[in-house]
């Protein structure tokens, strides 16, 4: 999907289904079975099945998954990469680039709803690169986010060729 609201609400209506059928299976396999699986030692089996449902349900539907953010840095610019997503981001095409606390991101997404996310961790900063089109939001480990904002910074630094000036 390419909204990340759409994508987002698909997730929780996913996991929220996800979570009901599991509930269903229990009550439906307790009033079906209960007495069979009181009187039966073999409900180990039962209950595994329903852990491992719980313990999947947790990694996958609370906790989840995403891919890594990688950032190659070449002379012309950016490159980042998250799974199958990929991004070039010249250095003349940056305005500027900024720190930006994840809280205030996630709680204002419809002011950053234009932006491209690269993040995959909670990272305790994100970068906010702004461009011509549209800005980026990078999300890395912490040392990682300091070297990408230090080298971004002397990158985008201008140099100015300063007269020398001749003492007589």
């Amino acid at each position: 999907m390419d909204d990340e609201r759409q994508a987002e609400a698909m997730y929780l209506i996913v996991v929220s289904m996800l979570l009901l059928m599991l509930l269903l299976a229990q009550y439906l396999t307790w009033a079906l079975l209960g007495s069979t699986m009181q009187a039966d030692p073999a409900t180990l089996l039962f209950w595994g099945a329903q852990g491992v449902g719980v313990v999947l349900f947790v990694l996958l539907g609370i906790l989840g998954f995403k891919p890594a953010v990688t950032v190659t840095i070449e002379p012309e610019g950016l490159h980042l990469c998250q799974g199958k997503r990929t991004c070039a981001v010249p250095y003349d095409e940056m305005d500027t680039v900024e720190p930006l606390e994840p809280l205030l991101f996630h709680r204002h997404y419809a002011r950053y709803a234009a932006t491209q996310t690269f993040v995959s961790q909670r990272p305790t900063t994100l970068l906010l690169i702004k461009t011509a089109a549209d800005p980026i939001v990078v999300g890395l480990r912490p040392e990682d986010h300091l070297a990408l904002l230090h080298h971004l910074q002397a990158e985008l630094t201008p140099t100015f060729d300063l007269p020398t000036a001749r003492v007589a």
